[in-house]
């Protein structure tokens, strides 16, 4: 039981984040423009895979993010690749979905 609630806090750390936060807001978005376009079932399943897979990458993105800055609090150009990288990858699944989002709606 332990580790639900240590997940839990993770949860609510996460969705504190700004980044997390602006994603979710996008996702919300996604889905009154689905709602007032009046998705069928399988659009539904795949615009909130969708959504999830863009909240994960933003997630991970801002762990790996914090955790570069606990091990180099200081400007260190290793450091500076693996965050560009990690955000990166966020924006390259942010573009994906944007492109699968307009296939739905078109």
């Amino acid at each position: 039981m332990k580790k639900f609630e240590n997940a839990f806090v993770g949860l609510k750390h996460l969705f504190a984040d700004a980044s997390v936060q602006i994603q979710l807001l996008l996702g919300c978005l996604a889905i009154t423009i689905g709602w007032f376009k009046d998705f069928e079932t399988w659009k539904w399943c795949i615009l909130l895979l969708c959504i999830i897979i863009v909240i994960v990458c933003e997630m991970i993105n801002t762990v790996i993010e914090k955790l570069c800055d606990i091990v180099e609090p200081m400007y260190n150009q290793k450091i500076k690749y693996v965050k560009d990288a990690s955000a990166g990858f966020t924006l390259f699944a942010s573009i994906c979905v944007c492109i699968v989002g307009l296939l739905l709606l078109f």
